[in-house]
């Protein structure tokens, strides 16, 4: 798989921050789907075993109306809360069915029309990334869902040609949810299911973790992208999926958001209770031993 590292890196800084501004600024209409809790990581993991099945069997069309409306619900909730005037937000929302609708029938928009899809695409990621964050979404779900995704990505990566055979078809379908990066010597792609992993931990950070700590993980989950283009890169002949770098740098943040959670040991401090009754104790005795050297003086 080729690479062209600056569209990579330049789509990666987009997917780490652009998150994190959103959610410093407005809160999404919450579903009536309660809090985001384990159950939902299981459902997450049944979807990315048979969404690529039935992306690969279904016919295209029925697929293309499919990610058309999801990629229009997704702005749609970007929209709703960020404009106040409701005609204005309509407007947006018109222009940006237009667009979807011209490439969902096979109209790509002139030379640069990846630019336009994988723009949409981000806004998908960063509408589902904010909601999870805002519903509930911990770095424990996200290390156990990458874990999960790791072991996928390499055996249907790298033992065999499943999700080669997804990628080619994903990119030659209209709306597909592939990242598309073109470049000289190739075009290269990056899954939806990878971006989503690459803009929930940062996010997550902040809502749970503060702003200071967020743009840290950002850092690290920037860098494990660029870790694993640089990978891709030195072996262009041989399949080699993002997870391996993104998965591990998530669990370690996790690990490390853990270590700094968990309290200090009781031999470390003096609670203040017991200190108080060491020093009154320690009063009594002084007194003490100065009333016998007083009696024994007298």
């Amino acid at each position: 798989m080729l690479w062209t590292p600056l569209l990579a890196a330049a789509l990666g800084l987009l997917i780490v921050t652009a998150p994190l501004f959103y959610n410093s600024r407005w809160t999404l209409p919450a579903p009536p789907l309660g809090v985001f809790d384990a159950s939902d990581i299981i459902l997450l993991a049944v979807v990315v075993v048979l969404y690529p099945v039935l992306a690969l069997v279904e016919s295209v069309t029925v697929a293309a109306v499919i990610n058309a409306v999801l990629i229009l619900a997704a702005v749609g909730d970007l929209l709703h809360p960020s404009i106040r005037r409701r005609w204005i937000r309509l407007a947006v929302l018109a222009a940006v069915g237009v667009a979807v609708t011209g490439i969902a029938l096979g109209h790509p928009a002139g030379t640069y029309g990846w630019l336009l899809t994988d723009l949409l695409l981000l806004a998908v990621v960063v509408s589902v990334a904010v909601a999870w964050a805002q519903q509930g979404a911990t770095l424990t779900h996200m290390a156990f869902l990458a874990g999960f995704l790791v072991l996928y990505d390499v055996v249907a990566t790298t033992l065999t040609a499943f999700m080669g055979d997804l990628l080619d078809h994903l990119s030659t379908m209209p709306l597909g949810f592939v990242f598309t990066l073109p470049g000289a010597d190739g075009t290269a792609y990056l899954g939806v299911g990878d971006a989503l992993i690459l803009a929930l931990v940062p996010v997550i950070t902040q809502q749970t973790r503060g702003t200071r700590r967020a743009l840290a993980a950002a850092g690290a989950m920037f860098l494990a992208l660029l870790g694993g283009v640089a990978i891709s890169a030195a072996a262009p002949g041989i399949p080699i999926p993002l997870m391996i770098t993104l998965g591990p740098a998530t669990i370690c943040l996790y690990v490390l958001d853990r270590r700094r959670r968990r309290p200090r040991p009781a031999s470390a401090t003096t609670p203040p209770f017991p200190r108080t009754m060491l020093l009154l104790a320690h009063d009594v005795s002084c007194a003490r031993s100065n009333n016998v050297r007083e009696n024994s003086r007298g």
